[in-house]
């Protein structure tokens, strides 16, 4: 079953997908959430966190100059890449990627968590691959994604049976 959390940025689907992740029994879900980094109360990027426990990664950050030269942690990224206003880690994809794969193997795991699929994803990057094969699995997905993505991303990904839920 697919469960998909649609809403405008900013709208909660984050704060929606992590409260139903708190609610599946311990050791039957896992995934992942894109929280938002922040500098002097201004968001300037975001950060992978794995579900349940928390380990997090960065995934993206403003691709201003002045982000560029405080992004302390950031330093060591070779393979970045810029897309509308932020400058992506192709590192943070390939660590959400590797979240996802070693849940679709687990035999204990029936729910998967992916937040956030968007412009990247509907595009043939990001977490297309890693979305392609959760797709094909037989585990419950649930799935954040833009209002004005949502009817693209039904149609790219071939989504035809899904639940609603608002953001």
């Amino acid at each position: 079953m697919i469960w998909l959390i649609s809403g405008e940025i900013n709208s909660g689907k984050t704060s929606r997908i992590l409260n139903i992740f708190q609610q599946k029994e311990a050791g039957k879900a896992g995934g992942f959430i894109s929280r938002k980094l922040y500098q002097d109360n201004t968001i300037c990027g975001y950060e992978i966190v794995r579900l349940p426990d928390g380990p997090c990664q960065t995934l993206a950050w403003l691709g201003n100059e002045v982000n560029r030269n405080n992004k302390s942690d950031w330093d060591n990224e070779v393979n970045e890449f810029p897309f509308g206003q932020y400058v992506f880690s192709q590192s943070g994809f390939l660590w959400g990627e590797l979240i996802i794969d070693q849940l679709l193997a687990d035999d204990d795991i029936s729910d998967i968590f992916i937040d956030e699929i968007g412009p990247l994803e509907l595009q043939g990057r990001g977490f297309c691959s890693i979305l392609l094969k959760a797709l094909q699995s037989d585990k419950n997905l649930y799935i954040t994604v833009r209002t004005n993505c949502l009817e693209s991303f039904l149609e790219k990904f071939n989504i035809q049976e899904f639940t609603l839920l608002p953001g």
